[in-house]
């Protein structure tokens, strides 16, 4: 998760996806699902403004 908000703050936000894909295949669903899925539901947002343009 913490390697996630690295990359979501260096604006990476292909790398935040792959790095919060392997953590839900590591840890259980549970394990800071809110913050998981807010981090994850931004970089989708964020990813699409990009392609639109």
């Amino acid at each position: 998760m913490r390697i996630a908000e690295i990359y979501y703050n260096r604006k990476d936000y292909s790398e935040a996806l792959d790095s919060l894909e392997k953590a839900e295949t590591r840890y259980s669903k549970g394990y800071l699902q809110y913050e998981r899925l807010l981090l994850k539901a931004q970089c989708y947002i964020i990813l699409q403004r990009f392609e639109k343009r």
